[in-house]
């Protein structure tokens, strides 16, 4: 058995390396290799590594992590989107397994807690085949859709009857237990949901930095961990719905968040999955009938189960026979609540060890199975409909850049955008040629450090440098030679009498663009935003520009994770309302009559935490006076963000 610190660790990360590069040569789940690897080098096969003490910290530490990105990735939008479908199959697909897993716990002989969680077991789906989704390009379908919002019903309910157990053990509740217990839930979801959330906007607000924003996340996580085991909950209910706390505050393209999933995925959860391997003895699988049995009846119980609720739904929704069987797929996989919730019924003692092995073979057979339905029948259905025009805009985005302490959170703002469209970013530095009477040196074009600094930059983050006759030139040449479908420019909120409406380099750039500019003041870090405000003031724009208009706030919004307040014109009032109520991916949005005073009405509604939006769509020659004065009066009379955006007619 390798005892070397440096080895042991060589030995992990090899496992965590290649067995999902060989599971994919088979177009199989990465989660099956893990758990295959872990067998192999545990003390049941070539006996490398010891399940205990440092492996065991870490497993534990990858299970609260686990939980923790399962409600971090759940997307609330889609559930809000195709709600009573998915309440409905979340429901029926919870239901009908967990009196399944139910029967099945009473039939084997294990008491009525053990028999709930043996049914907990059954109940939850995991969303392994979401990537595939995505590249099949049916996310948006409503079967689909319906599934994926599921999932936050079954994981949910999982979770609650887990919390249940823990607390009752096998001595059963009373009347008054029971009432305890769901008051102390109640005041612990209210606390990790609605309090937890207000703390991260002032934390997000004083404190700025991606180190730091990792770290009190990273608390957070943990404290909620702590909290619920004092009040004898399981940790891994306090990571969810941390996750959840979290996933409702950040913009979910938000570099913090990226980086939470990546050391997630890339390490610790990983080493969960491994750690369950370990501890599996795969011989009791052929060597036991115990476990064999177990294994076989929860896989044939999962298949049953989650066929008749497809079925069911099928027939209230009208899906097709591939939207039936895409339905079914989706929900038979099980993977990450199912291993949490079997690891802790074996710790407790609830669950026999040949469920725990059986279950682990359930989780392997499903996810392979899952994979293969998906595959076939989910590439049989049409692809969802996108708006492409839309979200195009936000395939390049171009970013001038020149003054440190104001373009930090313009670029943040940008680069989420970008990443809502897996688009490039391109933050752009330009000097005129002159320099009072001298030269510009050729040699320093690369942007200075302190000039550009982009908080979570990868690939798809590319620096630009230019030298041009002057600054507006240098910006309009290189959104043409990069193709940028969108600009960004810095704005300090005011302008000298002598220039135009918003300044002179952005009034040259708008007078020629043929792409769409915004226009930013940000004052406030997108992680602390609370709320967008669009703006729709009298003559602004045509009705007939209403879609391109919604649609383009609609995409910030989602992507900064904010709810809508609209504040239009009257003339705009009823076709906003109807327009913004049939968007079947709107945010949460209310819309209000705009005053006769614009600035005065908007300062009087909004806070240093919005975000303001006025948006037009004009020819060049009339954007003076479509806005007029407005986003330099709003911009003086309010302390929020505020951000221009002026579509080309």
């Amino acid at each position: 058995m390798l005892q070397n610190p440096v080895t042991v660790f060589l030995t992990i990360m090899t496992v965590i390396l290649i067995a999902p590069l060989l599971m994919q040569r088979f177009r199989l789940p990465g989660i099956v290799g893990l758990i295959v690897g872990g067998i192999i080098i545990g003390p049941h096969a070539l006996n490398l590594l010891s399940p205990e003490y440092t492996i065991e910290t870490l497993a534990i530490a990858g299970l609260v992590y686990l939980m923790f990105s399962v409600g971090l990735e759940i997307d609330l939008r889609q559930f809000k989107r195709v709600r009573n479908q998915a309440i409905v199959f979340g429901a029926f697909t919870f239901a009908f397994p967990m009196v399944t897993g139910v029967l099945l716990g009473w039939w084997l002989g294990y008491s009525l807690s053990s028999s709930f969680l043996l049914g907990a077991v059954i109940a939850s789906h995991a969303l392994i085949n979401y990537p595939l989704l995505s590249r099949l390009g049916v996310l948006r379908n409503d079967a689909v859709a319906a599934s994926v919002g599921a999932t936050v019903f079954t994981d949910v309910s999982a979770l609650l009857v887990l919390a249940y157990v823990v607390r009752s053990g096998d001595g059963g509740s009373s009347a008054l237990d029971i009432f305890l217990l769901v008051v102390i839930m109640i005041a612990y979801t209210t606390l990790i949901l609605f309090v937890v959330p207000r703390l991260g906007k002032m934390f997000f607000r004083r404190f700025r930095g991606s180190a730091v924003e990792f770290q009190f996340i990273l608390v957070v996580l943990f404290a909620a961990a702590v909290l619920a085991e004092v009040i004898d909950m399981h940790v891994i209910i306090g990571a969810f719905l941390a996750g959840l706390a979290v996933n409702s505050t950040l913009p979910s393209r938000s570099p913090v968040v990226d980086r939470i999933l990546f050391l997630g995925e890339a390490f610790f959860i990983p080493i969960f999955v491994i750690y369950i391997g370990m501890i599996v003895d795969p011989v009791t699988v052929f060597t036991e009938p115990s476990t064999a049995m177990a294994g076989w009846m929860m896989v044939a119980a999962v298949y049953l189960s989650k066929l008749i609720p497809a079925w069911i739904v099928t027939g209230i929704f009208h899906y097709t026979r591939d939207e039936l069987l895409t339905l079914w797929g989706i929900s038979q996989a099980q993977a990450t609540t199912t291993l949490a919730v079997l690891l802790v019924g074996v710790e407790m003692g609830m669950l026999p060890e040949a469920v725990f092995n059986g279950g682990v073979v359930m989780v392997m057979v499903t996810c392979i199975t899952s994979s293969i339905i998906v595959q076939r029948f989910g590439m049989r259905l049409a692809p969802s409909t996108v708006p492409e025009e839309i979200e195009s805009r936000y395939k390049r985005i171009m970013v001038a850049v020149s003054n440190p302490t104001t373009q930090e959170n313009l670029l943040a703002m940008a680069g989420i955008l970008a990443r809502s469209a897996k688009g490039k970013l391109f933050p752009l530095h330009v000097t005129s040629r002159y320099e009072g009477e001298c030269y510009y040196d050729p040699e320093e074009m690369e942007p200075p450090e302190d000039v550009v600094r982009i908080d979570g930059s990868d690939g798809d983050t590319r620096l630009l440098a230019r030298v041009d006759i002057s600054v507006a030139g240098g910006i309009l040449n290189a959104a043409m030679e990069n193709r940028a479908t969108m600009i960004v420019l810095g704005w300090h909120g005011d302008r000298p009498v002598r220039e135009g409406t918003l300044g002179d380099i952005i009034d040259q750039v708008l007078s020629t663009v043929e792409v769409p500019v915004m226009v930013g003041r940000i004052r406030t870090p997108v992680n602390a935003m609370k709320r967008l405000l669009l703006v729709v003031p009298p003559n602004s724009m045509v009705l007939g520009t209403l879609e391109e208009i919604l649609g383009t706030v609609t995409v910030i919004a989602s992507s900064l994770n904010l709810p809508i307040m609209v504040l239009c014109d009257d003339a705009y009032l009823e076709g906003i309302r109807e327009r913004m109520g049939a968007m079947v991916s709107a945010p949460q949005h209310k819309v209000y009559k705009l005053g006769r005073n614009v600035v005065k009405d908007v300062a009087a509604r909004s806070t240093a935490q919005d975000l303001i939006v006025v948006t037009t769509v004009v020819s060049r020659l009339r954007f003076g006076s479509s806005l007029g004065r407005i986003p330099e009066q709003l911009a003086a009379g309010t302390q929020a963000s505020l951000a221009v955006i002026i579509h080309p007619a």
